[in-house]
């Protein structure tokens, strides 16, 4: 299962809820420090995941995570312990599949010994993703690649869904070059004119082509309860902007489909209301979303998060930009060449007409990482570093799913 909830920040105010329907007016109560939990169930049979962390300030940068809590899952009466693999997380000890018709509970034991249990939730089947699309359009004005689901088997227990997906994407470099440049015999002068020797050399490899990935934020929801049918088609699921350099070259992208309580359901379109397109959940308090999860020392403390079991549909497609009705975007990087003349020494000396001073190709060259793509001396032309070498921004393996 990938985390939903990608980080807690204190970005928006949110109305207190006596229930998952009704709002009730906001009151300046100031900052406190609440329990999250994010945890979804599936019926795959997996390492389950339990989320824990705790509100922060708006000016705290540090993601804070709950740790050194006892955490389990009662499905009925079997116990499933589940240990802090850290940064927040606990993963259970054994692997498990949530199954129909049982009834599943977390208990949140922090190691201040405040208790914390959720309500009883079973799984939602989930219906089937029919054809999972890729269609050149528009989204609010902006050119894109429009990623669409169609969806059967819907029924009035499956009308509520949720969407994770995760893109990964195949980086080719606009430039390869067999060769780099080495900086050797580097001496100090006392005129603060450094001398050293480029020294133009094979490559040990030549990492033109990479991938990286990136996962879903925020929250995407469908409600098809209004359909009358057992399909929905051209759901939207994710849109990539034309100018978005992960259209460059060959594009994957893995959609999971979740089901969802009306109760579920409810509890993610109200943060999705507040919060907009950014966190999951975003809380600036005095606000807040209740959900599912209770403390059990104090009723009255307040508990942030939603514990639910959930069936998975999952599709991947892949594409290439020469599938797409729009122009190719620019790389990553602007990779024009940056010309050095290394006759003209550094201080406060003006550029040279040429091309930068000395100082500068020694700085972009030994510590920014620049790439050389010409050695006639004693002009030196390089590039930024992903330019010539995409490992700077993604991965040479090859992931082991992907098709070209």
């Amino acid at each position: 299962m990938y985390r939903i909830f990608n980080k807690i920040v204190l970005l928006i105010f949110i109305g207190i809820l006596s229930s998952c329907t009704e709002e009730i007016a906001i009151e300046d109560n100031g900052f406190e420090s609440i329990l999250v939990v994010e945890s979804t169930l599936t019926n795959n049979l997996e390492n389950q995941t339990v989320k824990l962390s705790r509100t922060s300030q708006l000016n705290d940068t540090i993601f804070q995570v709950e740790q050194n809590a006892v955490v389990s899952v009662m499905e009925g009466s079997t116990v499933y312990n589940f240990t802090s693999i850290g940064n927040g997380d606990y993963l259970s000890d054994e692997k498990f599949a949530a199954k129909e018709n049982l009834d599943y509970q977390l208990n949140i034991t922090t190691q201040n010994g405040k208790k914390y249990t959720s309500s009883k939730v079973q799984l939602k089947p989930v219906p089937e993703i029919e054809d999972l699309y890729v269609e050149s359009g528009f989204s609010n004005n902006t050119l894109g690649a429009q990623i669409l689901v169609d969806v059967k088997g819907l029924n009035d227990s499956t009308n509520y869904l949720r969407y994770e997906f995760e893109e990964t994407y195949k980086i080719v470099t606009p430039i390869v070059k067999v060769t780099k440049g080495e900086i050797r015999n580097y001496k100090t002068q006392l005129n603060g004119c450094a001398t050293f020797d480029i020294v133009e050399v094979f490559k040990d490899s030549i990492n033109d082509v990479c991938y990286n990935n990136r996962l879903s934020s925020g929250i995407n929801l469908a409600n098809t309860s209004g359909i009358g049918e057992n399909r929905a088609t051209r759901v939207p699921v994710h849109f990539v902007q034309a100018t978005d350099p992960v259209l460059l070259a060959r594009y994957s992208i893995l959609v999971k489909q979740y089901s969802q309580s009306l109760e579920a359901n409810s509890f993610y379109e109200i943060l999705k209301d507040f919060g907009g397109s950014g966190s999951v959940l975003s809380q600036n308090q005095p606000g807040f979303v209740v959900g599912n999860i209770n403390a059990i020392n104090d009723n009255t403390e307040k508990v942030l998060g939603f514990f639910e079991a959930s069936s998975i549909s999952e599709k991947r497609i892949y594409f290439n930009h020469e599938d797409l009705e729009f122009d190719r975007p620019d790389y990553f990087e602007d990779c024009t060449p940056i010309k050095y003349d290394y006759n003209f020494c550094g201080g406060l000396a003006p550029d040279p007409p040429t091309g930068f001073r000395r100082d500068l190709l020694y700085t972009d060259a030994f510590r920014n990482n620049y790439q050389f793509i010409s050695f006639d001396f004693p002009i030196f032309e390089l590039v930024k570093p992903a330019c010539a070498d995409c490992s700077f921004i993604g991965t040479t393996e090859k992931p082991e799913f992907w098709i070209d």
